[in-house]
């Protein structure tokens, strides 16, 4: 009985085998039964982490033909700008005023001039492309101790840091009105067109802790706040160290 059985099961799979050659007699059945094409496909485990891609530096355009990319700090003496060749050295002392430094784009020795904005608008319309551009500081203070402390100063906000060592005040020359008064920077007095032509240092009250500053100015402009365009930098010292 078995036997007959089993003889059954073969002789049912004998013709399902014959019933499926047979309807293979045109080409897509042919290409159905082709050897198809072999993939490798890697899953990778819960404990595999993605390779990060390579850490690449921030490309930016290049400045816009006409645009500022000169600066320079200068000390007024009584109309006589004087431009500082790399170190300023003054009396340091508690609330003394170590100088105001003004900043033009030229690199001329000497001008002069009563009003500022006589110089800023002659060396300033010398470049044509000039509207988004802006000045910015940064100050590096170096401690006795060997301690530094750096900051940018790109706005009035940015001026009250560190000011038991120095106090820097910024100043828009360029917009002052000639023969009027007018006093430092501060958030209620800047707008979008107001530019830092200057920086004023005030020894702070620990003055004394401090071994030597730096002063740097720079060019940058409001579409690319964080690329410098040119820049300057000057050692500040104390003549009583």
């Amino acid at each position: 009985m078995k036997k007959i059985q089993k003889l059954c099961i073969l002789s049912t799979l004998l013709l399902a085998i014959t019933s499926s050659v047979s309807c293979s007699t045109n080409d897509d059945s042919e290409k159905a039964f082709a050897t198809p094409p072999m993939f490798s496909i890697t899953t990778p485990s819960q404990g595999d982490e993605a390779t990060p891609l390579p850490d690449g530096e921030v490309s930016y355009p290049t400045a816009e033909p006409g645009t500022p990319n000169i600066i320079s700090l200068y000390v007024n003496n009584g109309g006589t700008r004087t431009i500082v060749d790399q170190v300023y050295t003054s009396a340091w002392a508690p609330d003394a005023t170590i100088k105001c430094f003004e900043a033009l784009t030229t690199t001329e020795k000497t001008m002069y001039a009563d009003w500022f904005g006589d110089l800023w608008y002659d060396k300033w319309d010398d470049f044509a492309n000039h509207a988004k551009t802006k000045i910015g500081y940064y100050v590096t203070i170096k401690l006795k101790t060997g301690d530094v402390f750096e900051f940018d100063v790109k706005n009035s906000l940015n001026t009250n840091q560190y000011t038991q060592y120095l106090e820097t005040y910024l100043y828009d020359d360029y917009h002052a009105v000639k023969g009027q008064r007018y006093s430092h920077l501060t958030p209620e007095k800047t707008n979008d067109d107001t530019i830092a032509t200057s920086i004023k240092f005030v020894c702070g009250k620990n003055i004394g802790e401090v071994s030597e500053m730096t002063l740097k100015a720079y060019l940058y402009t409001t579409d690319y706040p964080d690329r410098i365009i040119a820049e300057n930098t000057i050692l500040v010292k104390n003549s009583n160290a």
